[in-house]
């Protein structure tokens, strides 16, 4: 189901209100969950409207703004301390990107030649019912499953909440859930840029385990366990020709000379520093895991 039909009863309303919504302003954000704001700074929405999450450069760690996902208000309370309550949750697979709207045709705004002043100071934006279906046909490569979304959704908020336990008999069963959540919520903590290089195309990054999932059920959804890399340096890690020391300096396995063009490629694209996250840094222990247990040494 491509995710535009997951909201075709509020564009059927004459009554819905559209918006974009800065995530992680006030302590009440909580995504897909609930969303806070002050009635004084914003009277306009009201139970039943929609909206797309927006992630801001200064959070985003790339210098892009992102949308990552949409939602609907269920219920809104609150005087002047606003919350609203979201419904009708759908986590985007695949972000829209600040470099992938240079030619889009905005309607409720119109931008000059950057996007400075564009977004609103408090974090919401009203934008118009084509301005919302025209982001949402973006995505329409991606299917999407309403049952498996509300699973992602679930697990993101265990995520929020540090519980990052997942008992064997859920891996392969709800594999796609619970990967989903924590493969954004590791990206996202890149900024959708490879840890070890400069690629920032959301097709080609993977969110990588560094202690195995088979190895340690506790921390298998610990955003800390997690680096965002490209589908190259995904496999090198995996097969340990590359690690990371204790430093945060990426380390080459020796193998590597074995293989010309392989060797050739990983050295000149690797950074020598693995690249700073945002908000989850990875532990050393997991580091230490991946050197003693998967980095071919010798």
């Amino acid at each position: 189901m491509k995710i535009i039909e997951m909201f075709s009863r509020a564009l059927n309303n004459s009554e819905t209100g559209y918006f974009i919504i800065d995530s992680g302003n006030y302590e009440k954000d909580h995504d897909y969950i609930s969303y806070a704001w002050q009635q004084k700074r914003n009277n306009k929405i009201k139970p039943g409207d929609v909206f797309i999450y927006r992630k801001s450069q200064t959070l985003s760690n790339n210098g892009q703004f992102y949308f990552y996902g949409a939602g609907q208000f269920s219920r809104v309370e609150g005087d002047n301390a606003t919350t609203g309550y979201i419904s009708n949750s759908h986590p985007f697979k695949t972000p829209i990107m600040q470099s992938d709207l240079d030619s889009f045709p905005w309607r409720w705004k119109q931008r000059g030649a950057t996007w400075e002043h564009y977004w609103g100071q408090y974090g919401i934006n009203h934008i118009t019912k084509e301005d919302f279906t025209g982001l949402l046909t973006l995505l329409n490569e991606d299917t999407y499953e309403p049952v498996e979304d509300q699973e992602v959704v679930g697990y993101d908020a265990q995520i929020a909440e540090g519980d990052f336990f997942i008992d064997d008999e859920l891996v392969l069963l709800k594999t796609r859930s619970w990967q989903r959540a924590w493969s954004d919520r590791v990206k996202n903590n890149y900024g959708y840029t490879c840890a070890m290089c400069d690629i920032d195309t959301p097709d080609f990054l993977i969110g990588s385990h560094i202690v195995p999932v088979g190895k340690d059920k506790e921390n298998r959804m610990n955003p800390s366990n997690g680096l965002c890399l490209c589908v190259l340096h995904d496999k090198a890690f995996d097969k340990g020709y590359i690690t990371v020391s204790d430093d945060d300096m990426v380390t080459f396995s020796m193998r590597l000379n074995e293989n010309r063009v392989l060797n050739e490629q990983l050295r000149t694209s690797t950074r020598s520093a693995l690249r700073k996250p945002k908000f989850y840094k990875p532990e050393a222990a997991f580091f230490k895991h991946h050197q003693l247990h998967i980095f071919k040494a010798d």
